[in-house]
């Protein structure tokens, strides 16, 4: 895991929350990484289309989602220029 003051789950979907007796639980945290409360948004926006290539990979995600992760691709990089 990376250095930082935050933990991200980097696979949080229905599949990964369960039920537990005192509420929701979130498990399948073996893709989890850390990440500085601050960051570079413009860095972070320019591995997007790399992350979403990787993501829509998932046979969890649904064609629904798949094309909304690539709508948020298209839009981030027009707003890039």
């Amino acid at each position: 895991m990376g250095e930082g003051d935050k933990v991200v789950h980097l696979d949080l979907h229905p599949l990964n929350v369960i039920i537990g007796p005192k509420g929701p639980v979130v498990i399948d945290w073996t893709g989890a990484s850390r990440f500085l409360a601050r960051f570079d948004r413009a860095g972070v926006a320019s591995h997007l289309r790399e992350v979403v290539t990787w993501k829509v990979r998932d046979p969890n995600m649904s064609p629904q989602e798949n094309a909304e992760m690539w709508r948020l691709v298209e839009r981030a990089e027009r707003l890039r220029g």
